[in-house]
C-alpha cells in the first residue's frame, strides 16, 4: 500500500458518534476486538469509531487507543466522537482484511504517511460501519490542512 492509495475526503458536515460505550480496554488490538464483537450483533447501519493518537518519535511512529464511540440508527444523545467538517486523509480497508495484526500494520503504514512538520502527534480515526448483515467497512481518517476551500 502506497501513497497514491490514499484519498483526501472532504466531509461537508461533522459525523457524530453519540455513545461513549466503556470498552473496558487499554490496548489497540483489544479494542479492536470488542468493537468488532459488538458491531457483529448490532443492527445494518451501526457504526464505531476508534481514536488513536499517532506519536511520531526519532525511531518509530507509535499508535495508541485513546478511546471509542458508537452510532446507532436514530440515536440522539452525545457524549463521543465528533468527525468535525473539513479534510481528511482518507483510507478503505479491503473487506477481506479484517484481522487485528493486518489492520493495526495498515494503520500504523497510514499514519506513518502523515504530515507530522508541524506536530509530532497526530490524530487518527478508525471508522468500523456496518454495512450489511455479514459486512463491515473498516476505515482510517486523520484531519489535514489544506489551503482547498
Amino acid at each position: 500500500m502506497d501513497n497514491s492509495n490514499y484519498l483526501k475526503l472532504k466531509l461537508g458536515q461533522p459525523l457524530l458518534f453519540p455513545s461513549a460505550p466503556n470498552l473496558g480496554v487499554e490496548k489497540l488490538d483489544q479494542a479492536l476486538t470488542e468493537v468488532k464483537k459488538r458491531l457483529d450483533v448490532s443492527d445494518v447501519g451501526t457504526d464505531y469509531v476508534i481514536a488513536c493518537q499517532a506519536l511520531l518519535t526519532s525511531e518509530m511512529c507509535v499508535v495508541s487507543f485513546q478511546k471509542a464511540a458508537s452510532r446507532e440508527i436514530n440515536e440522539n444523545s452525545f457524549g463521543g466522537i465528533t468527525l468535525d467538517e473539513g479534510f481528511y486523509k482518507f483510507f478503505q480497508l479491503p473487506s477481506i482484511l479484517n484481522s487485528n495484526e493486518t489492520i493495526v500494520a495498515l494503520l500504523n503504514r497510514f499514519a506513518l504517511s502523515l504530515d507530522f512538520s508541524e506536530s509530532k502527534q497526530k490524530s487518527v480515526l478508525i471508522r468500523l460501519y456496518k454495512e450489511a448483515p455479514q459486512k463491515s467497512v473498516i476505515q482510517f481518517f486523520s484531519p489535514i490542512q489544506t489551503t482547498e476551500e
